[in-house]
């Protein structure tokens, strides 16, 4: 089975592709160039194209997203949620099926705590020796580096929280996502 992990964001999504035992990783950033919001539109737009190239050429059975933090502060939760209904958008016209988890859904799958925060998703992917190569030389579990993006660790913990969830191993945790398929 062939999944495919997002994590969404303005700064650097994290993409995270599985197929056979062998993971892959991504990121996709962009750049702010003003406040107004034709700036965020272009944003989204250049997320959705690299994101439908990595989407064409490893073609997945299933998607992953993350969903918009409730947390956030309006203004980047109406940002975010535009970015990722978007995204929704471009997999429905796709026709590819997907399911899309809160973060606290997923951080308490990862670590155990619905609140965890960076640092602990980090050190998780160092305890369950997840080789993320983009993470490399980043710093270490203790001393994080500014340079290391968290995302494309969020992006592993969706992958493998949607291969759990077809191997029914979520323990109720997928009664609180939403499923774009029947099973």
């Amino acid at each position: 089975m062939k999944l495919l992990a997002i994590d969404p964001s303005f700064v650097g999504s994290g993409i995270n592709t599985y197929e056979n035992g062998v993971y892959n990783y991504y990121i996709i950033k962009t750049d702010k160039q003003s406040k107004n919001s034709n700036d965020i539109i272009r944003r989204i737009i250049e997320i959705k194209k690299e994101l439908y190239i990595i989407i064409n050429r490893f073609n997945p059975d299933y998607v992953i997203i993350e969903g918009p933090s409730f947390g956030s502060r309006s203004s980047s939760l109406i940002q975010m949620g535009a970015l990722n209904y978007s995204i929704r958008e471009m997999l429905i016209n796709e026709s590819i099926k997907f399911i899309v988890s809160p973060p606290t859904v997923v951080k308490k799958y990862w670590t155990g705590k619905g609140n965890a925060n960076k640092q602990l998703m980090i050190e998780q992917a160092y305890d369950r020796n997840c080789n993320i190569d983009i993470m490399k030389n980043y710093g270490t579990k203790k001393e994080p580096d500014d340079r290391f993006d968290d995302n494309v660790v969020d992006s592993r913990a969706l992958c493998d929280f949607l291969e759990d969830y077809f191997e029914d191993k979520l323990n109720g945790l997928e009664q609180q996502i939403e499923v774009s398929f029947d099973k």
